[in-house]
């Protein structure tokens, strides 16, 4: 039995897609084929029903991917009791300085392992997940809600705005949202997750907001209010950015964003994933 045909069968069971598979294990569309065909000839049963427009696992290919994920995730922690150190990747969204000192506490802890904080989108982040392309991720709560899911909550921030320094409403220290509505807002890139989030609590204030320019980096929302606008922001986000230009107003209305570290439910992590997974829960 080949480890990497079984690292493939399982990333096509989670994504049922040949072609999505082949990206997440680097491998050619007709590579992965051969590999699911080998297991299917090794196996002597058919481990996907093949449709026009989509795969599915047969009975037998649910029971294969429960001995499969068991298998891999064996041999991984077999290669890390040997070598005596790994490292771990876990994606983040960026500029969540809040858990750097938690991931240093923990590789102090656990020196044998190492952690690889890699930046990307949040619903990427999630999407990586849920079909198993990375064992665990930090989101932000408004976009990581799913049944494919396990999430645990860190801290949940309460959601403000940023205002010019000079803006009339500057001096308060609580506005109401319906004060926004003439406002013209920055807004986060819809795939950061946080877009839908943001223009759902506008719509839910009775006003559409009028949109100046979607972003995907935080900095640059900074820097635009600076000149003129709005944005929303969390009260702990913003404390990473020293700018006398803005100035962080508290909302009359109670809204949060958590953040959390997420895993796929039913699916086994690595003694790496598992270890860190554990101390997180533990200590926050």
């Amino acid at each position: 039995m080949d480890i990497e045909k079984l690292r493939t069968f399982i990333a096509v069971a989670h994504s049922g897609n040949f072609s999505i598979a082949a990206d997440e294990v680097y491998l050619t569309p007709s590579a992965v084929s051969k590999h699911i065909a080998a297991l299917e000839h090794e196996f002597g049963a058919s481990l996907f029903d093949r449709m026009p427009q989509s795969i599915c696992l047969t009975p037998k290919g649910e029971l294969c991917l429960t001995y499969a994920e068991r298998i891999v995730s064996e041999y991984d922690d077999l290669l890390y009791q040997l070598s005596g150190s790994v490292t771990l990747t876990v994606l983040s969204i960026p500029f969540q300085f809040t858990i750097i000192p938690l991931v240093d506490k923990f590789t102090k802890l656990h020196p044998n392992i190492t952690i690889s904080l890699r930046d990307g989108h949040g619903r990427a982040n999630v999407k990586a997940v849920e079909c198993g392309k990375a064992e665990l991720a930090f989101t932000g709560s408004p976009y990581s809600k799913s049944s494919l899911l396990e999430c645990h909550t860190l801290l949940s921030n309460p959601l403000g705005v940023i205002l010019p320094a000079n803006h009339p409403l500057a001096g308060n220290k609580k506005i109401s949202i319906k004060q926004l509505k003439n406002e013209s807002f920055y807004m986060m890139a819809p795939e950061t997750g946080i877009f839908d989030f943001s223009l759902n609590i506008c719509h839910e204030n009775g006003f559409e907001p009028k949109i100046a320019s979607v972003h995907s980096r935080e900095d640059t929302l900074v820097s635009l209010v600076a000149l003129d606008g709005a944005a929303f922001f969390t009260s702990s986000g913003i404390q990473a950015y020293n700018c006398d230009k803005i100035a962080f107003l508290s909302l009359e209305e109670e809204y949060y964003v958590a953040m959390s570290l997420i895993r796929a439910k039913n699916h086994p992590l690595s003694m790496a994933a598992k270890c860190f997974w554990d101390y997180v829960v533990e200590h926050t």
